[in-house]
């Protein structure tokens, strides 16, 4: 089999299961490079519609990088026009030449190395600008068209398709945090909450025949700011982390019985609900105390288990039904935000010292970073995997106070694309739309931006 590649004419040959190669010099073309320059790779794809049947071995030269890489695709697929692919080696991208990539981790050029190539990921480009009146402190997407900003302004502002379609003075304070309950989505009357500086939390009701949101449901018992609100799965309790170093957690069902003790339990039997049905409001059901700092982000790893970071560097791991921590992750700098990729999956990390850190609390190192990224000039605010779309995400997007946002993907050291679209200090981000293919931020410079891919390649790195 023969393919041209880069002024070669590659001559590619199995004998005994093995390739063998002759390389026939163009006259057209520079002299061969010596065997130190070359390397022989096997491209293979786990993607259906990119397989060929066509031989894929080949003897490149090693300074080739990934449009060189893709050319070579390309033409075995004779795809027209081309196609943008990115490349992995043993689970890693490769964004440098073949020869640097493994000069860095001191890896010979001797052997077959196999290279997976899959499509690249089409370049974002932002779709929607909303100015609002105040800074932006939060925002959140939804399995859905829906999204939602909170603000200094004190407004929640919620957008369908990204427009503007509701707009309420939610909080006498600041907003700090904003979430979907993600069960009710799918519902007529979808579900979500806000926090305040004030340390008030809200639950409302979206009723999108009339496009307008209510105040169902008033959480009391903290007296603390709310950075960081997250419903669980079944949309049952809600989990916040507060500026006083702790967790705390409301039930907003009677169906949660093992946040009860027993006189509860007994009571409850008496009462047909034990929520509030007079305008009162509703008391926390549990307190997760063991942080020393600040709480900067929860996130439900399953309906009894926890996951919250801190300003006091760490990552804990807690089982709800006992209250009692079950892992700790330590850092160096302090963590700002995260985000779990599903549960009891890998978690990412955003800290101080403008770095990404990923943790995964399966592993026996599980103290122990398994990567760090570093792009940012500025601390990172705020982090987000992409939701999974048919499989476990490898994406993922971090906001900073460099103004930029970051695409990443989890096997690559650099970030795929790096966005500017601010203006000022980015504070939140967040994934939206049905095929996650949206990302929403929120920013300093008081915009709500809608930053989004072409649909048909926004997953091909899952």
């Amino acid at each position: 089999y023969q393919r041209r590649v880069r002024g070669f004419s590659v001559v590619m040959e199995i004998e005994n299961g093995l390739p063998t190669e002759t390389t026939e010099q163009n006259e057209a073309t520079p002299p061969k490079m010596s065997f130190s320059t070359e390397v022989q790779v096997h491209f293979f794809t786990e993607k259906e519609h990119l397989k060929t049947d066509k031989n894929t071995y080949f003897a490149v030269p090693a300074s080739l990088t990934r449009a060189g890489l893709s050319e070579i695709i390309n033409h075995l697929l004779e795809k027209e026009p081309p196609m943008r692919f990115d490349f992995l080696i043993n689970k890693e991208m490769v964004r440098t030449s073949l020869l640097k990539f493994f000069e860095a981790r001191g890896v010979p050029l001797e052997g077959i190395k196999e290279i997976e190539y899959i499509e690249a990921l089409s370049k974002p480009e932002e779709k929607q600008s909303n100015m609002h009146d105040d800074w932006i402190s939060c925002v959140a997407g939804s399995a859905s068209n829906l999204s939602a900003s909170g603000s200094y302004d004190k407004h929640l502002r919620i957008y369908i398709n990204s427009e503007m379609k509701v707009d309420v003075i939610a909080h006498e304070t600041p907003l700090s945090a904003v979430a979907w309950q993600q069960k009710s989505i799918a519902t007529k009357t979808p579900q979500l909450a806000t926090a305040s500086k004030d340390g008030r939390l809200k639950i409302w009701e979206v009723n999108l025949t009339n496009i307008q949101a209510t105040s169902k449901l008033i959480c009391a018992g903290n007296n603390s700011t709310i950075n960081s609100l997250h419903f669980n799965t079944s949309g049952s309790m809600i989990a916040a982390g507060t500026w006083d170093n702790t967790v705390k957690i409301w039930a907003l069902t009677d169906q949660v019985d093992f946040l009860e003790d027993e006189e509860e339990k007994k009571n409850k039997k008496q009462k047909r609900s034990l929520l509030p049905t007079d305008g009162s409001a509703l008391l926390p059901a549990a307190y997760l105390e063991g942080h020393s700092q600040s709480v900067s982000s929860v996130s439900w790893s399953h309906d009894n288990t926890l996951v919250s970071s801190s300003l006091d560097k760490s990552i804990r791991v807690w089982d709800v039904e006992s209250t009692v921590c079950k892992l700790v992750m330590n850092s160096n700098k302090a963590i700002l935000s995260h985000s779990e990729r599903g549960p009891n999956d890998l978690i990412i990390s955003g800290h101080e010292d403008k770095t990404i850190k990923l943790w995964d609390p399966r592993s026996q190192e599980s103290g122990v970073p398994k990567n760090t990224y570093s792009s940012h000039k500025g601390w990172v605010s705020s982090v987000a995997w992409q939701p999974s779309v048919g499989g476990s995400s490898h994406l993922f997007v971090s906001g900073g106070y460099d103004n930029a946002l970051k695409v990443w993907d989890m096997r690559s050291r650099v970030p795929l694309y790096s966005i500017i679209t601010h203006t000022d200090k980015v504070l939140s981000v967040a994934w939206s739309a049905e095929n996650a293919v949206q990302i929403l931020s929120g920013g300093a410079d008081c915009r709500f931006n809608v930053t989004s891919f072409d649909s048909s390649s926004a997953s091909v790195s899952a």
